[in-house]
């Protein structure tokens, strides 16, 4: 990023790169940051060096960079400003280095390799994958997982990987698997992108008044962050007041829609013990 941005628009690119990186996998960063902070070697840290640092931090990103080596240097100064975030699941088994070669340009040729989890014997779970424990079928459980103790490789590692493919295997062979929803849980109805915004709002005065503790402009940065979060909790009672008295005029029209779904929850996933016992389901026109 350029040398000539200000902190605030510095600190509005970091903030617009880590909206575009939220929800994503296997992610990699990589760039001129032009910052500076002391957990990639550098002699100090600075305003940009902090923004960095806590927007991957808050992400999960971790840093690849390696060793002391400028990777700018300009008559006779250098600094390291090349800086390369991944995700926890490609930083495994990565290699990161300054390769030496000339590039006619200030900023070094930097070699990055990850590893890849094609290269495992099995391919594990992404996220917070389950299964629904009620649709056991323990017959199909006991097949899959007949010959689970019988093993043909050698090594504690080829040991594991085996049993928890064998497992794996098991359990998708004897259940169902329950549904994916991205940040692990549906939306709730009176959500909006309105509301979405404010609170990205809310968020983002959260983050500058963090960042300016111990300084002068912490007293307006922490009005602005409890304007900003008055805002969100009036837009949140305004929609859910909304949404309730158009989620009753619903019901009269029809009263085994939305109204019921989101109030009464199905029998066979949370029901009383009642229902679940019995298997009975509420008795619909």
């Amino acid at each position: 990023m350029a040398p000539s941005l200000t902190t605030s628009e510095f600190e509005l690119m970091m903030d617009c790169l880590g909206n575009d990186i939220k929800g994503r996998s296997d992610v990699l960063v990589a760039g001129d940051f032009n910052a500076w902070a002391q957990v990639w070697g550098c002699p100090r840290t600075n305003a940009r060096g902090r923004v960095v640092r806590e927007t991957f931090a808050s992400l999960d990103l971790v840093l690849l960079n390696e060793g002391n080596q400028h990777t700018f240097s300009r008559a006779g100064a250098g600094s390291i400003i090349d800086l390369t975030f991944a995700s926890p699941s490609l930083a495994t088994g990565a290699n990161w280095k300054i390769s030496g070669s000339f590039t006619a340009s200030d900023h070094e040729a930097i070699l990055c390799s990850i590893g890849s989890p094609q290269e495992r014997p099995w391919e594990p779970n992404r996220g917070n994958q389950g299964y629904r424990v009620g649709t056991l079928q323990a017959r199909n459980f006991t097949e899959a997982a007949r010959d689970i103790g019988k093993w043909s490789q050698r090594g504690a590692n080829e040991m594991a990987d085996t049993l928890a493919a064998k497992l794996e295997a098991a359990c998708m062979a004897s259940m169902q698997r329950r549904s994916r929803y991205r940040r692990n849980h549906a939306p709730v109805y009176w959500w909006s992108e309105e509301i979405g915004s404010i609170r990205a709002e809310c968020m983002r005065a959260r983050r500058l008044m963090q960042r300016a503790r111990g300084s002068d402009a912490f007293e307006e940065r922490h009005q602005a962050f409890k304007d900003r979060r008055k805002a969100l909790k009036v837009a949140i009672r305004d929609s859910k007041r909304r949404c309730f008295l158009e989620l009753c005029d619903s019901a009269e029209e029809n009263p085994w829609g939305n109204a019921y779904r989101i109030v009464v929850k199905p029998p066979w996933t949370s029901g009383t013990r009642s229902t679940r016992r019995t298997g009975a389901i509420p008795w619909q026109p």
